[in-house]
C-alpha cells in the first residue's frame, strides 16, 4: 500500500494552518465585532489569540507524542479508548464539514454574486468545490503550493486595506473618530467568544504531519506564526473599519467587511473585498479538503473507520477516498439550502 509523503515545508504548513482560519465567517464576525464592542474589541481578540496560542502548543505538544494523521482521534483514543475517539473525530469534524463547509462554500459565491450579479450561486458553488477536489487529489505539493498563493493575496490584501484606511490614503469620506470603549469593559469580556471565532481551527494543520518536512518543529512555528500574523491583520483592517464607519451600521451588517470596504474606498473597496472574501473562504475550502480527509485515514489505519478511507492513491500519495467524501460532505447540502431558499 502507497504511503503519505512528505513534502511540504515550513511556508506550505503556515499556509494550511493560516487559510483555514482565515474564512469568510471569521471575515464577517470581524467585522461585527469591531461595530458591537468598537475599537476595544482588539482587548477580547488579544486575550483570545494567546489562548489559541497555548491551545496550538497543547497540540503541537501531543502531535510530537503521538506522531500521525488522526490527531483528536488518535489522542482521544490513547486517553478514553477507540469508542469516544471515533464520537471526537465524527462529532466534531465530520458535522463541521456539513455545516460550516457549506456556509464557506455560499460565502465564497456570494462574494462571486456581488461581482456578476446574474451568476447562479449554486453552479459556482458547484464549480468551485470541484476545482478543489481535483487539486487536492493531484497531490499535497499542488495543494500546498496554492494554498500558499492564496494566503498571502488574502493576507496581503487585507492589511494593505488596514493601512491605507488608517492613513486615510484613497479614502472617499473624513474619518470618524469613535470612541474606545463606548459600552464598558464588561462587553468587552463578553465579547471573547466572538474573538476565539477569529482563531478557530489552527490545528488544521496537524493532520498534515505524515506529509511535513521536520512535524515536531515545523508544525509549532506555523501555528503560531498563523496566530499573530492573523492578529495583526485582522486588527489593522478591524480599525480601519472604525475610522470610516458608524458602529451600529458596522454591527448590523450581513456583510461588513465588504460594505466597510466600500465606505472607506467606495465601490473599488468593495470589489476588491469581495475577491478577499472569496479567497478566505476558497482558503478554508482547501485547507478542510486537505485536513479532514487525513483525520479519516489516521483513524482507519487504527480500524477505527472502513478501509476505504485509508486508501492512499499510489502515484499521487493522497487520501483519494476520504477526499471525495470531505467533497460531497461540502456539496450535498448546497442542495438542500437551494431547495430551501427556492421555497
Amino acid at each position: 500500500m502507497a504511503n503519505l509523503k512528505r513534502n511540504l515545508g515550513f511556508w506550505r504548513a503556515y499556509a494550511t494552518a493560516t487559510g483555514l482560519v482565515v474564512a469568510g465567517s471569521t471575515m464577517v464576525s470581524l467585522g461585527n465585532g469591531f461595530g458591537t464592542i468598537g475599537p476595544a474589541f482588539i482587548v477580547a481578540a488579544f486575550i483570545a489569540m494567546i489562548i489559541s496560542i497555548l491551545i496550538a502548543l497543547s497540540y503541537a505538544e501531543l502531535s510530537s507524542i503521538l506522531p500521525g494523521t488522526g490527531m483528536i482521534g488518535d489522542y482521544t483514543s490513547v486517553a478514553m479508548g477507540r469508542f469516544l475517539a471515533i464520537i471526537a473525530v465524527l462529532g466534531g469534524y465530520l458535522v463541521l464539514m456539513v455545516t460550516v463547509g457549506p456556509l464557506e462554500t455560499m460565502t465564497a459565491s456570494v462574494a462571486i454574486e456581488y461581482l456578476f450579479p446574474s451568476v447562479n450561486t449554486l453552479v459556482v458553488s458547484l464549480v468551485l468545490l470541484s476545482i478543489f477536489l481535483v487539486i487536492n487529489l493531484l497531490g499535497v505539493e499542488i495543494f500546498g503550493s496554492i494554498q500558499l498563493a492564496v494566503v498571502l493575496i488574502l493576507i496581503l490584501g487585507t492589511a494593505g486595506l488596514g493601512v491605507f484606511g488608517l492613513l486615510d490614503i484613497g479614502t472617499i469620506n473624513p474619518a470618524i473618530v469613535s470612541e474606545f470603549n463606548p459600552f464598558g469593559w464588561p462587553t468587552v469580556f463578553q465579547a471573547l467568544a466572538m474573538g476565539l471565532w477569529l482563531f478557530i481551527g489552527i490545528e488544521y494543520v496537524i493532520p498534515l504531519g505524515d506529509e511535513v518536512k521536520k512535524p515536531e518543529k515545523t508544525i509549532p512555528k506555523a501555528m503560531i506564526c498563523g496566530l499573530l500574523t492573523i492578529f495583526v491583520v485582522d486588527m489593522l483592517f478591524g480599525f480601519a473599519l472604525t475610522r470610516h464607519m458608524d458602529l451600529a451600521t458596522l454591527s448590523a451588517s450581513a456583510t461588513p467587511q465588504i460594505d466597510g470596504a466600500i465606505a472607506i474606498f467606495g465601490n473599488m473597496g468593495g470589489m476588491i473585498m469581495s475577491v478577499l472574501t472569496l479567497l478566505a473562504a476558497v482558503s478554508t475550502i482547501n485547507a478542510s479538503f486537505a485536513a479532514v480527509p487525513r483525520m479519516f485515514y489516521g483513524l482507519a489505519r487504527q480500524g477505527l473507520l472502513p478501509k476505504a478511507f485509508k486508501y492512499i492513491h499510489p502515484k499521487f500519495r493522497t487520501p483519494s477516498f476520504g477526499i471525495i467524501f470531505v467533497f460531497l460532505l461540502f456539496s450535498l447540502p448546497l442542495f438542500i439550502l437551494e431547495s430551501t431558499i427556492t421555497v
